[in-house]
């Protein structure tokens, strides 16, 4: 089955109950059974996962910035992220980037929204792995390019083995959020909108 994203809009105070609304309704479409009947464990960097025993060939990640929150469910290991539109400050954007990367970012006019992609697109190969931010992220290698069209509003990358296998990150503009799932699938990846 190819991958789905399913996003929400909330208010801060509804954090908790939104989340759980999100969890309940993509586990149900999309696994077949309710979250709450998940049988969830916490990895030892903290990523959660469905007991692989129980339910083989079942993923899901999950990211959320200040109004958005999105749920990708799949039959492949993935790794999401959202983030809002900010500034990378040049001492970010050096910390975080190899210098392939940082040669590819300063051929951008936006570094704003360069660096929004790489940021993205970093974290969800880091929750791809499930290593969290302790990972050196400028030792990372990510498939930027320099002749990305940054507002449109999907495009794929696929990287060379940066494990055992390719993997394809799945770009996806929103508002002008940005949603970047790590994938072991080319499948462009459903986006459905739950309101509630």
């Amino acid at each position: 089955m190819k991958p789905i994203i399913y996003f929400l809009s909330y208010q801060n105070d509804l954090f908790k109950i939104k989340k759980n609304e999100l969890l309940q309704y993509g586990f149900q479409h999309y696994f077949g059974f309710p979250y709450l009947e998940a049988d969830i464990f916490i990895e030892e960097n903290g990523k959660p996962v469905l007991s692989p025993s129980l339910f083989p060939h079942h993923y899901f990640n999950l990211s959320h910035s200040k109004h958005y929150m999105a749920l990708c469910c799949s039959d492949t290991a993935i790794g999401i992220d959202l983030e809002e539109p900010r500034k990378f400050s040049t001492h970010l954007l050096n910390r975080i980037s190899s210098l392939t990367e940082l040669e590819i970012i300063n051929s951008y006019p936006d570094q704003e929204k360069i660096g929004l992609l790489l940021w993205t697109l970093k974290e969800a190969y880091i929750k791809y792995l499930g290593v969290g931010l302790t990972y050196p992220l400028a030792d990372m290698q990510v498939p930027l390019k320099t002749d990305l069209n940054l507002d449109c509003d999907y495009f794929m990358l696929k990287s060379e083995p940066l494990t055992m296998k390719p993997l394809f990150f799945h770009c996806f503009q929103l508002n002008d959020y940005r949603i970047t799932l790590c994938s072991e699938t080319n499948q462009i990846p459903e986006l459905i909108q739950i309101k509630k």
